[in-house]
């Protein structure tokens, strides 16, 4: 038997499959939760396919196999936060995710840590300087997922060596809704001072709808108000004659 052509086999679906647990690796499942399939290139990404989970927190999307380099991901809405899966390559089978753990949120707790912290230095450039990264990792110690109690106090907060760095914005990456801003950091000197200044939140005309509906509806309500009573002496003369 000739096996199959090469582009026939890539265009054959796969299956993605996952489940959402609520509280960790025992929860329970989420029924009804609606995840969201991503699929991600070099060039760009964007979501694929959305679903509801069924009455065992299982969800089954179906990918057509063609571009071996793209990376795809699902992710949960849950209590107003997105969790996502492991990216992973949909090439010559079927895919089960790892579960996706969705968490309640609360903004008090056990205060966040530092578990680690990574420096990585770099080889030294032509002029002796060298480019630094340094990477930290967080510590939730409680079981619901940290969130700020107002816009004023930070879910957690870091100390920079002192002085005034200039901030380089990198890039604006916009996932379910929600947009992250990237910064980079150039010549820290000791005793410098960091801000980011956040720019005005863009103007969005569909906001405006539920006000303009509300202002109509009460100025629609106010002129028949207005047109029965207007109408009610003369009504109640007629009759009493």
């Amino acid at each position: 038997m000739a096996a199959a052509p090469i582009e026939a086999q890539a265009r054959v679906r796969r299956a993605v499959r996952g489940h959402v647990l609520l509280g960790g690796a025992r929860g329970r499942p989420v029924a009804g939760l609606w995840v969201v399939l991503h699929r991600v290139t070099t060039a760009s990404g964007a979501p694929m396919d959305s679903l509801r989970t069924d009455g065992a927190g299982a969800f089954t999307f179906h990918v057509t196999a063609g571009d071996t380099t793209a990376l795809y991901l699902a992710s949960a809405r849950y209590d107003d936060i997105v969790y996502f899966s492991e990216p992973v390559r949909v090439t010559t089978g079927d895919i089960l995710l790892e579960p996706i753990l969705v968490y309640h949120t609360s903004p008090t707790g056990s205060p966040i840590g530092v578990s680690q912290r990574l420096l990585t230095v770099a080889r030294a450039k032509a002029d002796g300087s060298r480019d630094v990264l340094e990477l930290i990792q967080l510590l939730n110690p409680g079981p619901a997922t940290r969130v700020a109690a107002d816009t004023v106090r930070p879910t957690w907060q870091g100390v920079l060596p002192a002085g005034g760095p200039s901030v380089q914005r990198l890039d604006v990456t916009e996932v379910e809704g929600r947009r992250f801003a990237r910064y980079a950091l150039h010549a820290v000197p000791a005793g410098t001072a960091v801000a980011i200044q956040l720019g005005a939140p863009r103007f969005d005309p569909a906001r405006l709808v539920p006000v303009i509906v509300a202002v109509l509806v009460v100025m629609l309500g106010g002129g028949l108000y207005v047109a029965f009573r207007s109408r009610q002496p003369s009504a109640i003369s007629k009759f009493l004659r």
